[in-house]
């Protein structure tokens, strides 16, 4: 399976997507559309909820 950062994910799809969208790679991985190591895309996220409660801002 080809590998491809948030940016070039975005630009092969023709979406917006953001991290919240998405589940990127814990380490960096080679992508295949830029050839820069970077966090790559795993798969789409199905429940954005979990994202927005282990990613929230402290105060």
């Amino acid at each position: 399976m080809a590998e491809f950062c948030l940016d070039c994910w975005n630009q092969l799809n023709g979406k917006d997507m953001t991290e919240r969208d998405v589940v990127l790679s814990r380490e960096y991985e080679f992508c295949e559309g830029c050839g820069e190591f970077r966090h790559v895309v795993e798969g789409e996220r199905t429940f954005k909820l979990f994202y927005d409660l282990t990613h929230r801002k402290k105060e």
